[in-house]
């Protein structure tokens, strides 16, 4: 698969502040106080949605987390965060944002300047660990402890409905095999998140609480990042939060408070399996 389909894919499977439907739990509530007193607050976004990014500025200014963990930036570029913010050097240029992959780095841009005051951390699992994943399975690129699941075999309803997630994604593109394969990347990724989210928790001082910005795909409390919250600290309080756009088909059960924005704006991403 090329580089621009697979960005394609991005847009699709991890699928407008104005003109926003809000759900807010408890009902009619102002939703982002309700977060007040969570350990830990995810907040599910579809990549390219830059409404998605004004929320979650909005949500990161007014909860001031300790620290914010980003699926988007490489966990070997913590570090090099940090510094290139007490330098005060262009972040963006520290990062490698361009080269990322990642949509334009001036719709994230917001999320980063909220969190100015709060700890970068970053949970992104290195290329190389996803590909052999894909081939070995994700328990033997990972040295997780069990409690983080990756041992454990998926049910055989939810092997099925993410292999045809994936299908469907990739616009029929794919075998069911490659699926699959896909499966372990995606149930790596969840793992790290979380690994990443608890380790950030560990050295909030408290009371404020840590954030993890991620795709929705990652955020649903079925089977993403919130269940292997649950089986590693069944006791912290997490609060999940859906972006989501417009005819995205989510079931909002899937998240505790639910923002439904307009769609961006887009080519048809089945286009560009189409050129390529």
């Amino acid at each position: 698969m090329t580089a621009s389909a697979f960005r394609s894919l991005s847009v699709i499977v991890l699928a407008g502040l104005a003109a926003c439907q809000t759900y807010p739990h408890p009902e009619g509530a102002d939703w982002i106080s309700s977060l007040s007193g969570a350990d830990i607050i995810i907040l599910g976004e579809t990549h390219d949605n830059a409404q998605h990014h004004s929320i979650q500025a909005e949500v990161i200014h007014r909860v001031e987390p300790d620290a914010v963990i980003f699926e988007m930036v490489p966990i070997t570029k913590t570090e090099v965060a940090d510094a290139a913010r007490a330098r005060g050097t262009d972040l963006r240029e520290a990062l490698g944002w361009d080269e990322s992959g990642w949509p334009d780095w001036e719709i994230y841009e917001p999320v980063f300047d909220a969190a100015s005051s709060s700890r970068i951390v970053g949970a992104g699992v290195a290329r190389d660990d996803v590909h052999r994943s894909m081939k070995e399975g994700a328990q033997s690129v990972s040295n997780l402890p069990p409690d983080y699941g990756l041992g454990e075999s998926l049910s055989q309803k939810d092997t099925e409905d993410l292999t045809q997630m994936f299908i469907d994604s990739h616009c029929g593109m794919i075998t069911s095999e490659t699926a699959r394969s896909m499966i372990e990347a995606q149930r790596l990724r969840d793992a790290v998140f979380a690994m990443r989210t608890l380790e950030a928790h560990a050295l909030s001082p408290g009371p404020a609480p840590v954030v993890l910005i991620t795709g929705t795909g990652h955020a649903r409390k079925d089977r993403g990042v919130p269940g292997v919250l649950q089986q590693v600290m069944p006791n912290a309080s997490v609060v999940v939060v859906g972006l989501l756009e417009q005819g995205s088909g989510l079931d909002s059960s899937l998240f505790d408070i639910v923002q439904v924005t307009k769609p961006s704006e887009r080519e048809d991403p089945c286009a560009a399996f189409q050129r390529d």
